[in-house]
């Protein structure tokens, strides 16, 4: 029996302008949070699962920095439109 869309909790993806200082270089970090309960953290050479619940808590609050500097709906679509424009 196949499973519905209907049945899947609803995901929601975020990317981040790296637009603001960040240090000395371009960020190499990315982490995916799943729930309250894992994140994974990919580095340059190594991978990471965090499941420490403090340590959880430090990626929602970086999360929540990113989406809060992050863009959505047509004003995405609009700087995504752009780049390819200027690819040529």
């Amino acid at each position: 029996m196949s499973a519905s869309h209907s049945q899947y909790t609803p995901a929601r993806c975020t990317s981040a302008q790296y637009a603001f200082v960040r240090g000395a270089g371009w960020p190499v970090e990315s982490f995916t949070m799943y729930d309250d309960a894992q994140v994974n953290v990919e580095l340059v050479s190594a991978h990471l699962t965090v499941t420490q619940p403090g340590e959880i808590a430090e990626y929602a609050r970086a999360f929540a920095e990113l989406s809060a500097n992050a863009v959505y709906g047509t004003e995405a679509r609009s700087l995504i439109t752009g780049a390819i424009d200027a690819l040529g």
